[in-house]
């Protein structure tokens, strides 16, 4: 089944006049408005599941563009088997993630402040876990880091983002110590010179 691009884009519309009409987002959303966010992720579910899969191989991963307007972007993240994006943040941006295949974890930490030049202490917040169909959203919060990482062969999800940040205002964290399993300290690297690194 293929599912008309124009009914795709009329649920992200409505998720972005959603998010605009409510921004800044700086805090978990309330519960009421919880329940509007999820009838508009259920939607978008429905209008997405038969999207084209790309199956990225064992420990890769692989992106591409979705729907852009205004502030508001979307793409598709594809995690092949035993793989997990790095720790990072999307600076004062708005998240979303809406899994459209297989299973993920989510794990978010919260950087603790006043951390000393180029290293961050992230102390462990929770994990989710995503389903075919689940979503979980951050607010814009750039304390707020997290990594996804595959519990199934492959995975797909919708990577949705409000308003799109400049990726000089990105930041990716590499553990360089951790203190059991509820803290770690990094070492903050900028998106432009995270390339450098052989993660």
């Amino acid at each position: 089944m293929v599912t008309d691009s124009r009914q795709q884009y009329a649920a992200l519309k409505e998720l972005h006049h959603w998010l605009k009409n409510r921004w800044p987002i700086k805090q978990d959303i309330p519960e009421h408005q919880q329940k509007q966010l999820t009838q508009i992720c259920r939607k978008i579910y429905k209008q997405h599941q038969h999207h084209k899969q790309i199956h990225a191989g064992k420990n890769k991963i692989q992106s591409h563009p979705g729907f852009k307007q205004d502030q508001f972007h979307s793409g598709f993240l594809f995690l092949g088997e035993q793989s997990a994006t790095p720790l990072h943040d999307h600076a004062e941006s708005f998240a979303l993630s809406l899994l459209l295949s297989g299973a993920v974890n989510i794990s978010i930490y919260r950087r603790a402040e006043n951390p000393p030049e180029n290293l961050s202490q992230l102390v462990f917040k929770e994990t989710l876990q995503l389903q075919p169909g689940d979503f979980a959203s951050l607010p814009a919060d750039s304390s707020l880091i997290h990594k996804l990482s595959t519990i199934s062969q492959t995975a797909c999800l919708l990577d949705i983002h409000y308003p799109q940040f400049n990726s000089d205002q990105r930041h990716w964290y590499l553990p360089v110590a951790s203190f059991g399993d509820q803290q770690l300290s990094c070492q903050r690297i900028s998106d432009g010179k995270f390339s450098t690194y052989n993660v």
